[in-house]
This record gives C-alpha cells, structure tokens and sequence, in this order.
C-alpha cells in the first residue's frame, strides 16, 4: 500500500468526522433558542466584567497576554493591545514566548498541561493584573491555574480562533480539549466563528463574534500598480493546498509559493508582509484542516486584503459579509472558477485593482486589530 494512497485515506477519514461532527452541533445548537441564551449570557457577562473594571482606566490596566505563537501575535493585536494597555507577556514552563501547546516526545498532554498551570499560578502569584487576555485550550491549559484568577476577581477573556475544530468540542480521555473545556474558569469566549456563539451558549458559556483583523503598519501598501509578482500563495503545503496549486501551474499559471513545504525559504512576518505588498493576486485556501467544504476565517484573509493585493479565496459566507464577494475580494468554489478569475484578473488591469483598493479600504476602515481592541474596551470592559 503507497504512502499517497494512506494519507488520501486518511485525510477523507478525518474530512468527514469533522463534518459529522460540525453537523451535529448545528443540528442540536443552531435555533432560536439558543440563539437567545447567547444573547442573555453575552450580556449579564460583560455586566459582571465592566462591574470589575469599574473606575480603572486604560493607560494603567494592567493585563496577562497568554499567546501561542509570538510571529503571529506580534503581527497585529499585540502591537495593538500595548498601544492602550501595560502588556504582560506569559512565558512557559520553559521561558519560552506563550503556552506549550505540543507534548515532548513519549510524554502525555497531562503533563504539559501541568507544566503550563504551575507557570501561570507562579505569575498570578506573584503579580496584580486587571484582565487575563488570551488563546488557551483545555488540553494545554486547566481551571485549576484559571480559577485562581476567579478567585482573584480578574476577569479572563478567552479568544478562541480554532472553533471548526470538531474534536475540541468533544470528550477525549476523560476531558473536553477546546476552549468549551474551560467552561468553568473563563467569563467571556471571543470566537472568531460565529456559529460557534450558539455551541457556547449550549455549554452556558457567554461569546460573542470576534473577527480577526490586521495591521496597516505592517501590511498596508498603498501602491497597487508595478507589482513584480503576479500569483503568490502563502502557506504551509497540507490538505487541499497542494492540489490546488499544482492543478494551477499545471494550466500554466505562475503561482509563487511560500511555507513548509514549497521548497522556498521561511518567511517572519515582515517577509510575508513584503511579498504580499509586491503581489498582483493573492490566493486564499480557507479550508479547515483536510476538509474541502468547512471554512474558517485565517488571519491571511485580512493581512493579504490589507497589502492592496486582490485575495482570491474559498466562497466563505463570514468573509463575504466582512468584506463582500466582487466588491472588496473575490472567491471561488472549484479549482476551474479560480483559474477562470485568476486569468480574468491578470487581463483586466482595472477591475483587479478596483476590487483591490477597495477591499483595503474596507480593512483600513472596519478591520484592523486597534479596531478590535477598541471595541474589547468600549463595548466589552465598558471603559471610558
């Protein structure tokens, strides 16, 4: 049995547990009723936040960022966040930027998630913090650390960005590993996919939507013409992204590609920035996982949109609302329809660049992370 064979194998076994999984919290979540427990949470939560932020003021709100990966956090809201707040950044186990999120090798994730708890009490011991802000999951991180902070009266808001994820909504040995595990010890879930605002109200847990978003200062490029690269895709090679761009080069199209597995060089985040202000076209795979119909909103939605590129990604109904399908970027719903754009596109001069400028106008305007963090403080901690 080939090597391809197994993983095709594999990746269809996992496609379709996700999209059985997905299918049955929609079926028990998405309607009306829930739809209005969301609605009553959301509200008593950010009554009891502002309660405890009463009388503080921004400049001398002291808050703990737990973050995972420090290029990507760096690339926007964390910049962003200092903007307004004295900004504690949590180190691991290891003095390492953020949260262990892999075991080592041979160990177990109950070991890792001990690692993380001892951290986190050592720094809530040893430090006064006015908010908890971050990305944690019940596999790396426990409500034994977080209901200290409960106990502390700090408020712990959770941005939750990997709700597609069918697995994490589900018990495995003995705990449930996503964010819904944390039920206990976390006041409010921003989730970055709406449906997912119903799951959490089905678990009693408050959310509310919370897009990602970019950051001009690093991805904005006012220029649109005199681009030196016509296609670029920049991602790692796994899933569906593989097929897609080699049926496109096969066609003839010139597609640059950067991340793991392209056999290009690693781009930081001010290199994805430079190549993506130099690109004509930039290619979104908005998948999830192995999936080919299960879409999630990535931050490369936003930051190419920002660079004054055309994006060009999977027909995803929560991006077209954000930005709008012909309007601000474009879509595709099969490998022939982005070839067909894509061609179009690099022909017609003027309505690439149309689409392009406005859709970062529309980022510029409704999409950057100091946006984000002024609605956490305006309409969430209810300051000022």
């Amino acid at each position: 049995m080939s090597n391809k064979f197994v993983y095709k194998a594999n990746a269809l076994i996992k496609a379709r547990s996700l999209k059985r999984q997905l299918n049955f919290l929609d079926k028990k979540y998405s309607n009306t009723y829930y739809s209005n427990l969301s609605n009553q949470l959301f509200a008593k939560k950010i009554s009891f936040i502002s309660k405890l932020m009463k009388k503080k003021d921004t400049q001398r709100l002291n808050i703990l960022w737990i973050g995972v990966i420090q290029s990507q956090d760096e690339s926007g809201i964390l910049p962003a966040l200092r903007r307004v707040f004295k900004v504690t950044e949590f180190n691991n186990y290891y003095g390492k930027y953020g949260l262990e999120i892999h075991p080592k090798k041979d160990e177990s994730e109950t070991l890792m998630r001990k690692r993380n708890d001892i951290m986190l009490l050592e720094i809530l011991k040893a430090n006064n913090y006015d908010l908890i802000l971050g990305q944690f999951w019940h596999y790396a991180l426990s409500s034994l650390s977080l209901n200290y902070a409960k106990i502390q009266k700090i408020p712990v808001i959770n941005i939750s960005m990997d709700d597609k994820l069918g697995d994490l909504w589900f018990p495995k040995n003995g705990i449930t590993r996503g964010s819904v595990g944390l039920m206990e010890c976390v006041d409010l879930t921003l989730t970055t996919s709406p449906e997912a605002v119903n799951f959490f109200a089905g678990h009693n847990m408050a959310s509310t939507f919370f897009p990602l978003a970019s950051s001009p200062d690093i991805f904005y490029n006012k220029t649109t013409n005199n681009r030196a690269i016509d296609i670029l895709f920049i991602g790692n090679k796994y899933g569906i992204r593989g097929e897609i761009i080699k049926k496109l080069q096969i066609s003839g199209l010139d597609v640059v590609c950067f991340g793991k597995g392209w056999g290009t060089k690693y781009l930081d985040t001010q290199g994805m920035a430079s190549v993506s202000k130099s690109a004509k076209i930039i290619i979104g795979v908005g998948t999830v996982g192995y999936s080919k119909d299960v879409f999630t909103l990535k931050l490369r939605d936003f930051d190419s949109v920002m660079s004054g590129a055309l994006y060009i990604t999977h027909r995803n109904p929560t991006l077209d609302e954000l930005f709008g399908e012909g309007v601000g970027i474009e879509c595709y719903g099969d490998i022939d329809e982005l070839k067909n754009k894509i061609s179009y596109y690099l022909t017609h001069n003027k309505k690439r660049l149309k689409i392009a400028k406005l859709g970062q106008e529309i980022a510029v305007r409704r999409h950057t992370w100091d946006i984000r963090i002024q609605y956490l403080i305006k309409d969430i901690l209810q300051i000022g």
